[in-house]
């Protein structure tokens, strides 16, 4: 797999370490920069972590006047593989419109039991570089949104949830994103497992396969298939929480937000221009651009041609 050899340039880790949300309550030290399930919480935009969540804040984030109308809601799911890429995307919108797409890796490690079964022959077929897949579920995403009659065509309007994605699917896809050059929307980001917790309960039962069977248990779920989990999460969301907008919004935060609390801001396009070479399929050495500054590269794209 042939792909431009980007780099990164990474801030002072002191000026991204404070960015990161705390936990106020006396003697917690519970931050937004570690990806556990105490900091979903505050990942998601609330000010405590999940020890010390405030219903008082939950539920005046519920009374929020919202245009739920005019956002466009979609559940997703990803899958890993062994090493840790992006293997396989499923989402679908609240109506039932589905996006689907295998991802190529460096190294075909599936762990997904799903993802096992397909023959290399087969694999080699379906599976799309990653750049490509990635461009193309935003502008999926872009059109479900215009297809919203009441859609103001602002992306954040576009709410994506995911289960446990403060901490896991939410990370994954934007770093993957920014690793192949590709600026994340600002899309608002939402995490359906700190809903159940914070809502239904801390001490209920919240992985996605005891949701589907105490709330769609006709449904067909295939554990760890990205389309199969997503469209479980869209099912068990949406008969949990009839006003599913409304209770997705309370815990919804911007990507950009997102970004500052996780740390993920500290990756910046570096300023190198790379040439693919007339005459052949790969990449010429790397060359610094001598045109610009660090103060005027520090906010823009890696350049190729």
């Amino acid at each position: 797999m042939r792909r431009n050899p980007m780099m990164f340039m990474i801030r002072n880790p002191a000026e991204i370490v404070s960015k990161f949300a705390i936990c106020p309550e006396p003697g917690c030290m519970v931050s937004s920069g570690v990806g556990d399930f105490t900091s979903m919480t505050i990942r998601t935009g609330l000010t405590h972590c999940t020890n010390h969540v405030s219903l008082t804040e939950v539920e005046r984030k519920f009374r929020q006047p919202i245009k739920s109308e005019s956002m466009t809601l979609i559940f997703y799911d990803i899958e890993l593989s062994r090493d840790g890429d992006i293997e396989q995307i499923g989402a679908c919108t609240e109506s039932g419109q589905t996006f689907s797409a295998f991802v190529k890796t460096s190294v075909r490690t599936n762990s997904s039991p799903f993802l096992k079964r397909i023959t290399p022959e087969f694999w080699a077929m379906l599976a799309e570089e990653p750049k490509v897949t990635f461009e193309r579920f935003i502008e999926w995403t872009k059109l479900q949104h215009g297809r919203n009659p009441n859609s103001d065509g602002k992306v954040e309007g576009i709410m994506l949830a995911a289960h446990y994605g403060s901490c896991h699917d939410h990370v994954h896809l934007l770093r993957t994103m920014m690793k192949w050059g590709i600026t994340p929307p600002d899309y608002t980001l939402v995490d359906t497992l700190a809903i159940f917790k914070t809502v239904k309960g801390m001490s209920q039962n919240a992985k996605l396969k005891t949701l589907v069977n105490k709330y769609a248990p006709w449904i067909d779920h295939v554990p760890h298939d990205a389309n199969s989990d997503a469209d479980a999460l869209r099912y068990v969301t949406m008969i949990a929480f009839p006003n599913t907008k409304m209770a997705c919004h309370a815990f919804g935060i911007s990507c950009g937000t997102f970004m500052s609390r996780t740390g993920l801001n500290m990756y910046m396009p570096s300023p190198i221009v790379t040439f693919k070479h007339p005459n052949t399929d790969s990449f010429l050495e790397p060359r610094r651009r001598s045109d610009t500054n660090e103060s005027e590269t520090s906010g823009t794209s890696v350049s190729t041609v």
